[in-house]
């Protein structure tokens, strides 16, 4: 009976609400890919279809706030005009996408640069076999 007392319906699964998008903490800056999957899971599971999207663009602008990388980005949309077709919840994704797409490109020269820096090893040709070949007798 008392085993009984904390049953869920499993058939339910978890479901997300626009109250989780909203009390979403964001991370840090170091963690802006994590907290973009997580408003992505997040969104998927809640019907922003009936949101307005100048809410949803509130939401996400409230969140980067918090961020020195976005900063710049957050500052210049909100001095948009309301009327400006930039005004977007879509503009300020693509800002997000944008920046860490830059980054992950950034350390990616770094580290090619790097591996050049360090010079590669001279790679020594194979040892000659000293068996017989696949169909040889």
């Amino acid at each position: 009976m008392i085993a009984r007392t904390f049953d869920v319906n499993l058939d339910l699964g978890h479901m997300y609400s626009i109250e989780d998008l909203s009390l979403m903490p964001f991370t840090c800056d170091k963690d802006l890919q994590g907290f973009l999957n997580k408003w992505d899971e997040i969104c998927a599971c809640v019907d922003i279809v009936k949101l307005e999207p100048a809410t949803l663009a509130q939401m996400l602008q409230q969140k980067l706030k918090q961020s020195t990388v976005m900063a710049t980005e957050v500052t210049h949309w909100r001095r948009l005009d309301a009327n400006d077709p930039n005004k977007t919840y879509e503009w300020l994704r693509r800002a997000v996408e944008t920046h860490l797409c830059l980054e992950r490109e950034d350390r990616n020269q770094e580290h090619l640069q790097a591996a050049h820096r360090r010079g590669t090893k001279q790679r020594q040709p194979a040892a000659t076999g000293k068996g017989k070949g696949k169909g040889e007798s």
